[in-house]
């Protein structure tokens, strides 16, 4: 099924399900909020899911999320299930800020008090000027249960381990808090990755230019990207690349960096969401949607008309034009 028609029906359900209940829901008693994305997209709805345990505390929510996004709400006083099948009936209110048919069927097959899903908001945006950014969209979705709270931002909570873990890795490579900058080099679709020269020759900038020694992070399966880099590179560079080191650990450690530098994908977004200056490099996809948070973000983004000039848009960075942000950004 096409999203355009799963987001018609989500809002023709949200419409009936909703109809003629305009009285407050202080008193549910279970929440399911369906967030089935993959990581960026969901460090972005994390502002949901701290909103929805102080506005209902005493009800009981289970969140359905892809297991490796577990991590990130493993203190926040929610249940955990990884398929729309596992979630337990009856449901108060559904919350679908991503989910697909599954989940719109168990809402349909549940029928809850009420329902909020993704569709109205994207059908508004269709014909109001466009796709609002998607921490903005997932606010859209629950806003009426919230008068008169302000959108809050995404949160990432790290606790004592992972700084303890951090600590002792920047004390292994002899580097300081706010003297590295952090860099990811990987993308799970290739179009999105910019070049590993250019990024061996940034590290040679970073470090010349700027006295900033680089760290690279990834996921165990881009070791070999990571590695190839540094042997690439004519100056010193270390990889924080472990099974031993979790997302928690990477966002404790972009926290200390001076500057974080990667391609659109989730390390990106964990670190816009920790408050590093960051630099976000895109290739094929949405301009804003998902673009880094906060006044320190900065993206480097070249569109095509065609496909082809679209898959080919991450060839026209320059290492230049990085180290021309960079100056910017420090200046």
């Amino acid at each position: 099924m096409s999203e355009k028609i799963l987001y018609a029906l989500s809002a023709l359900f949200q419409i009936i399900q909703n109809f003629g209940k305009q009285k407050a829901i202080d008193k549910v008693q279970s929440i399911a909020i369906i967030k089935l994305d993959e990581i960026g997209d969901f460090v972005y709805a994390l502002h949901i899911f701290d909103s929805f345990r102080i506005r209902f505390p005493k009800a009981k929510i289970t969140l359905v999320i892809k297991s490796f996004n577990k991590i990130f709400v493993e203190n926040s006083e929610v249940d955990v299930v990884h398929q729309v099948s596992d979630l337990k009936k009856p449901v108060d209110l559904i919350i679908d800020l991503r989910g697909n048919l599954d989940s719109l069927l168990f809402a349909i097959k549940t029928n809850p008090k009420r329902y909020y899903g993704r569709g109205i908001v994207r059908i508004k945006n269709k014909f109001l000027g466009g796709q609002e950014h998607e921490v903005l969209t997932n606010w859209l979705i629950v806003k009426k249960l919230f008068s008169n709270v302000e959108m809050p931002h995404p949160r990432i909570i790290t606790d004592s381990n992972n700084r303890n873990m951090v600590n002792s890795f920047l004390k292994n490579i002899q580097v300081v808090e706010n003297e590295f900058v952090v860099i990811h080099p990987g993308a799970r679709d290739e179009s999105r990755r910019w070049a590993k020269e250019r990024y061996a020759e940034l590290t040679e900038r970073l470090f010349e230019t700027f006295k900033l020694s680089v760290i690279f992070v990834g996921s165990t399966s881009e070791k070999s990207l990571v590695d190839s880099i540094i042997q690439l590179s004519k100056v010193p560079c270390f990889s924080f690349v472990s099974a031993n080191h979790s997302l928690l650990d990477f966002a404790h450690l972009s926290s200390l960096a001076k500057l974080f530098i990667g391609n659109e994908s989730g390390p990106l977004h964990i670190a816009s969401t920790m408050g590093v200056r960051n630099i976000g490099l895109f290739g094929p996809g949405v301009k804003d949607v998902f673009y880094p948070l906060g006044v320190h973000s900065y993206v480097i983004h070249y569109f095509g008309d065609t496909d082809e000039e679209k898959l080919k848009s991450m060839t026209k960075i320059e290492v230049a034009e990085v180290v021309e942000k960079i100056n910017k950004m420090f200046s």
